[in-house]
């Protein structure tokens, strides 16, 4: 059996009764294809980062799927000829995370990230002379680290959005590692996220 995350993408005019006729249609067609729904997210009407038929948004269904391969042979061979669909992304993961949800409107998470910012304005107006490495010795300068290696560093994962715009230009563009610090095997995994969230229009 195989971890996969499963992510499909509705047009924005249908209604919300054609989108649960949507979820129990692929549900049944992955139980009864020997796979099984460990978890199920609906991410709602989002905007689209590009067209995609016409369509400036989406409605997201997420399936995180525990399975055979000819589950998602079968799951996929149906969308393909199903007209309410803009896009599907299936990914084979070794793990799947089931606490995790980046697109779930909380409150209280909100206000959480409005203090931090006032907290950071606060420092940042301190002086930060002694900080910088042009008034240290040598022997004390900082070391570049990568950001996204080390405890408590953040999951790269083509879900987390805010994360992955940080390290997209304006343009589009990926940042190098020589300007991010980022290691080689951790850009190897941003590269990788961001492609499958262009190909899901989420950035």
């Amino acid at each position: 059996m195989n971890y996969y995350e499963h992510t499909l993408i509705a047009r924005q005019d249908i209604s919300q009764a054609q989108i649960k006729q949507l979820e129990e249609k692929y549900t049944k067609i992955i139980e009864s294809n020997e796979g099984n729904i460990l978890k199920f997210e609906s991410w709602g009407l989002l905007q689209l980062s590009y067209l995609i038929k016409k369509n400036k948004k989406g409605n997201y269904l997420h399936f995180k799927i525990k399975g055979k391969g000819k589950t998602i042979t079968e799951l996929e061979r149906s969308e393909k000829i199903d007209k309410n669909l803009l896009r599907y992304l299936t990914v084979k993961v070794k793990k799947l995370d089931l606490e995790t949800d980046y697109f779930k409107k909380n409150e209280e998470h909100k206000k959480k990230i409005f203090m931090k910012k006032k907290i950071t304005k606060k420092k940042n107006t301190q002086n930060n002379f002694s900080k910088l490495s042009v008034f240290q010795n040598q022997k004390y300068k900082f070391k570049k680290k990568c950001p996204l290696s080390g405890k408590g560093a953040p999951i790269i994962d083509y879900k987390n959005i805010k994360l992955l715009k940080r390290y997209v230009t304006e343009n589009g563009k990926i940042l190098p590692s020589r300007i991010t610090s980022v290691s080689q095997k951790k850009q190897r995994d941003l590269s990788l996220s961001i492609k499958r969230a262009r190909n899901l229009a989420l950035i």
